[in-house]
């Protein structure tokens, strides 16, 4: 991700050179005129705007698709095929060689059957190329490492479409009617085709920067989450023990307690079992007072140790009522899932509520 986010910048700076080139060959330019297409500045601009720059973009593109792996996989899917689009451009070079190596030439140069071919390739690559940014585009919506700017990917993507600079191409050359003059000055013509190149090449560097550094954003936005999922669960969590358990609020439990909640300390199941331990409490102990005294959250558990204290008018392990006023502990660790209480585990301190209830030990259920 971080290399495509490199290529991003270094092919925005490779826009800018050619279009630096492009510039200086039409200020260069005798009288103004097409000459201007045979200078080396000219040729050299041509040639950093193709291969190398559409190269830096593809490797871009493709590190976008490695950006959205938390992505839902239709969104992954569509950005694999934006990139398998854009790169038919690479398939024109290959079709050039292989049409050349087959004899596709008389003795002129290439015959009109290999040009009228490599130009349809090239416009049907042209829109491939532009469907391909298009979908990369859309699928950076996903990219939650691109943050709020994501949208720029779309709009760059649609700014350097070969689709568009066709349409900016057209409609400044029939700004200037059929047919050219001859020895016209068309400066102005050259170097207003370049306005939308450049603008692409500054939008390159920009999503560039904003790729390069998307995972660390990501994985801030992820810790960000995770600490308000873990403060949520946690004052879930309090508000279950102290008006549920402390008070015995069963509309508190009907509102963050699943249907399918597991008790694993009673080992009940379901709300209404979850209920019933909580007027069983409230039966044995009708002065019951909790007080909470420690409390983490990591994600979806949430750990709870909180003191008890009620006078024993229930008994315990069907022992007759004590009549005793006891102090306990209990340590219990609840799990939640969609803003409800999933699982409860853990318990009280047994031993201890025994020895103050005067019970033995060892006394089985």
């Amino acid at each position: 991700m971080r290399w495509g986010g490199v290529a991003m910048i270094a092919a925005g700076v490779l826009g800018l050179v050619a279009s630096a080139l492009f510039v200086v060959a039409v200020l260069r330019a005798p009288d103004g005129a097409f000459s201007y297409a045979y200078d080396g500045f000219f040729l050299v601009g041509t040639f950093l705007q193709g291969f190398p720059r559409s190269a830096l973009i593809c490797a871009g593109l493709a590190g976008l698709y490695f950006s959205l792996d938390k992505a839902p996989e239709s969104v992954q899917k569509m950005a694999l095929t934006g990139v398998l689009l854009f790169s038919l451009f690479f398939v024109i070079p290959l079709t050039l060689i292989v049409g050349w190596a087959l004899g596709a030439q008389d003795e002129y140069g290439p015959s009109s059957g290999l040009l009228s071919f490599l130009s349809t390739f090239f416009v049907l690559s042209s829109v491939a190329q532009s469907a391909g940014i298009a979908l990369c585009g859309v699928a950076a919506f996903w990219a939650r490492g691109l943050g709020r700017r994501r949208f720029m990917f779309l709009a760059v993507g649609v700014l350097d479409s070969p689709l568009l600079d066709w349409l900016v191409s057209a409609i400044v050359r029939s700004s200037i009617g059929p047919p050219v003059v001859p020895y016209a000055d068309t400066r102005w013509m050259g170097v207003s085709l370049q306005v939308p190149v450049v603008l692409a090449s500054v939008g390159w560097i920009l999503v560039g920067r904003l790729l390069h550094g998307a995972r660390d954003r990501e994985n801030e936005i992820i810790a960000a989450e995770h600490r308000a999922l873990s403060e949520e669960n946690r004052s879930r969590a309090r508000r279950l023990y102290q008006e549920a358990w402390g008070s015995g609020a069963l509309d508190v439990v009907d509102e963050l307690v699943a249907e399918n909640v597991l008790d694993h300390e009673h080992d009940r199941y379901g709300r209404e079992g979850f209920k019933k331990t909580v007027v069983d409490l409230h039966r044995t102990f009708p002065d019951l007072t909790l007080s909470i005294e420690e409390q983490t959250a990591e994600g979806d558990t949430v750990t709870t140790r909180c003191v008890l204290s009620g006078t024993d008018y229930g008994g315990v392990f069907w022992y007759p009522s004590t009549g005793r006023y006891t102090i306990f502990t209990g340590t219990y660790t609840d799990r939640f899932s969609d803003g409800r209480l999933v699982e409860h585990r853990g318990g009280v301190d047994m031993a201890g509520l025994l020895g103050q209830l005067g019970i033995p030990a060892d006394t089985g259920a």
